[in-house]
């Protein structure tokens, strides 16, 4: 996790000085849970399935069952357990 992490956080760090914000992204900011990758790689949970036809239906995004479709169903459970603020940015 903590491997994951610090990876995420020095593209963000390269991407904000790309832009011209260096400094815009907190290290303690960057935050990765593992929770929702489902059965096994290629190996789509019924909440994957969900969100993916949550995203094709109102928003017309196409997510793929192994990496965008996990990464959506995860970010949607912890939207409905109130994980987030009305003020928080989360990417």
């Amino acid at each position: 996790r903590e491997e994951q992490e610090e990876s995420v956080f020095r593209l963000a760090e390269r991407t904000a000085e790309h832009l011209g914000i260096p400094g815009a992204v907190r290290r303690d900011h960057v935050v990765a849970d593992s929770g929702y990758v489902g059965p096994g790689y290629g190996l789509p949970a019924s909440d994957t399935l969900e969100a993916i036809r949550l995203f094709a239906r109102t928003e017309g995004i196409l997510l793929d069952p192994v990496y965008t479709g996990k990464a959506a169903a995860g970010l949607i459970a912890l939207v409905r357990e109130g994980r987030f603020g009305a003020d928080d940015n989360v990417v």
